[in-house]
Order: structure tokens, then C-alpha cells, then sequence
């Protein structure tokens, strides 16, 4: 069982953040999980990869709306 939170917080420029939170309990199949796939992320992290993913980050529109199409 998880419980999900999402907050908007507007910081004092003016930008709009997103916040996900999610709670997960110790006995949960996921617990841990996202622990173990930010370590992965992290080792895996060179220069290359961080501005691929920057660049994704910044291509989000301000509503916050992003649509792939494959």
C-alpha cells in the first residue's frame, strides 16, 4: 500500500514547482525501490546522460504538460 501526495509550491520568483511525494509502507513489495533506482541513476550519471535529462526537464511547458508521441 502507497499513499501519494502532490503539492504546487510557487517560490518567490514566481516559479511553480511540482513536489510528488510518496509514502510506502516498510512491508510493501516497493519499499526500497525508488532508494535502489536513484543509487543506479546516480552511478550511472556522467556529463553526457545529466544534460540529456536537463534537457528534458527544461522542455516541459510551464503547465506542466508534456505529450509523447511514439
Amino acid at each position: 500500500m502507497c499513499l501519494e501526495w502532490h503539492a504546487w509550491y510557487e517560490d518567490p520568483r514566481g516559479d511553480t514547482w511540482l513536489i510528488d511525494m510518496i509514502h510506502i509502507l516498510r512491508a510493501s513489495p516497493y519499499a526500497g525501490r525508488f532508494e535502489e533506482t536513484a543509487d543506479r541513476i546516480a552511478a550511472a550519471l556522467d556529463d553526457e546522460l545529466r544534460e540529456a535529462i536537463l534537457l528534458i526537464q527544461y522542455a516541459i511547458p510551464e503547465e506542466g504538460i508534456l505529450t509523447w508521441v511514439l
